[in-house]
């Protein structure tokens, strides 16, 4: 049997496919296929498209399954429907199973194994899984919450900006590193270039969570305040979910906003209950896919 492993994020559309070793052939990469990003068709064509490319590696006769883990396949009903409708169109005529994206980047970072994962990337979540059940933490999206995120983190960048300009905080270099990062000729010419040239946009917006490195490089006041309190949140999910465990647990995480390092991990890690344990990712979410539908299929072959 071989695999077709789907990371669909907020970001990205990640398209793998596995021989039955686990071996991944061939990768590929669309834009997103969020389905509260984009049309419905537009997902479908997005879906299709990466699964085209990959499938000339498929050799002649194989059987193959695909495992797409997929932004927004939650508990909200009407949009599981959608997607569940979109993925009818896009993977006809091969067996495939749809899961969120958030459980597909647990079960590959933990191999599998019950625990928990902090994502922080354009949003952020934490899930957790245990006796094959899961729990969620956060993932509330930008409106009610996603601290630790990198929309969040552009966010408090912008915030401090502002009170900075208006003397409700003492300047920092934060100001002269926003200012030459977004080109901005005048202090308040950060509004037109949020709402024009970034166009409100939020995946646009998140990028400029990567200045808080440079603030962290040049030991800015304001980096220091930010990077403790994204490291707080994040914490306090993975210790929500934590406390359903009465053994001691494993926690890994995923996402852009841990390449920050040990300077985020290292805020996280003293801050976590006593029995967590907090570990690197052992494998990619699409690799988690192929486990999640491995799973599924062999409990169907033996109820046959």
């Amino acid at each position: 049997m071989y695999f077709i492993g789907i990371d669909g994020g907020g970001t990205k559309t990640s398209f793998k496919l596995f021989n039955p070793e686990g071996k991944c052939l061939i990768s590929a990469v669309r834009p997103t296929c969020h389905i509260l990003q984009v049309a419905p068709s537009q997902a479908c064509i997005i879906l299709k498209s990466g699964i085209d490319e990959l499938l000339p590696k498929l050799p002649k006769g194989k059987a193959l399954i695909i495992s797409a883990g997929l932004a927004g396949y939650g508990e909200d009903q009407k949009i599981r429907t959608l997607i569940e409708e979109v993925c009818r169109e896009a993977f006809s005529p091969y067996k495939y199973y749809i899961h969120n994206d958030v459980s597909i980047a647990l079960d590959g970072a933990l191999a599998g194994e019950d625990g928990i994962l902090a994502i922080a990337g354009t949003g952020s979540i934490a899930l957790a899984k245990q006796d094959g059940q899961y729990l969620r933490c956060g993932g509330w999206g930008y409106l009610l919450g996603d601290e630790g995120s990198a929309y969040w983190i552009a966010k408090e960048l912008f915030r401090h900006y502002t009170h900075q300009i208006d003397g409700r905080e003492n300047q920092t270099q934060l100001v002269r590193v926003m200012k030459d990062y977004a080109g901005l000729k005048s202090d308040y010419d950060l509004i037109s270039y949020v709402s024009k040239e970034l166009g409100n946009d939020r995946s646009k917006i998140a990028n400029h969570a990567r200045l808080l490195n440079d603030l962290i490089q040049i030991n800015d006041p304001i980096g220091s305040v930010i990077l403790e309190e994204a490291g707080a949140a994040l914490s306090q999910m993975i210790n929500a979910l934590a406390r359903h465990y009465t053994e001691p647990v494993s926690a890994s995480y995923y996402g852009g906003v841990f390449n920050l390092g040990e300077h985020l991990l290292g805020t996280i890690r003293p801050s976590l209950l006593p029995h967590v344990r907090l570990v690197e990712s052992r494998l990619s979410p699409e690799e988690g896919a192929v486990i999640l539908a491995k799973n599924l299929w062999e409990k169907e072959q033996s109820q046959c």
